[in-house]
């Protein structure tokens, strides 16, 4: 589906869809440098400092599989950080949730 990119303005293929629902090509999507994955250990490691970073990324990769839904993972949690505390259940982001549920697995009796 072909739709005007919001980085370049040209119609072209949609990649991706930005946190606000914009349309990106392949070229404007690529130059988002960030990488999703870290900013979702950020945003938890901020929380619990105590967490190891391979621990938070499985349980992103685990909550969020897939290249667009850990971007929408991490856009969520950029946006809202308190969404991985007492926020998390006005989240429409259902990742968000499973991120939650993942990083509480070990800490489930009988786990």
């Amino acid at each position: 589906m072909r739709e005007q990119c919001a980085g370049c303005g040209k119609a072209k293929p949609v990649n991706t869809r930005g946190p606000d629902g914009r349309a990106y090509c392949w070229s404007c999507a690529q130059k988002d440098a960030r990488d999703p994955v870290a900013d979702i250990v950020t945003a938890v490691t901020s929380i619990d400092p105590g967490l190891p970073a391979d621990v938070v990324t499985a349980a992103a990769v685990q909550a969020a599989p897939g290249k667009m839904a850990v971007r929408k993972l991490a856009w969520a949690l950029r946006e809202r950080p308190a969404l991985l505390t007492g926020d998390g259940a006005s989240t429409t982001v259902l990742s968000v949730l499973r991120l939650i549920d993942a990083l509480a697995e070990p800490a489930r009796p009988g786990s």
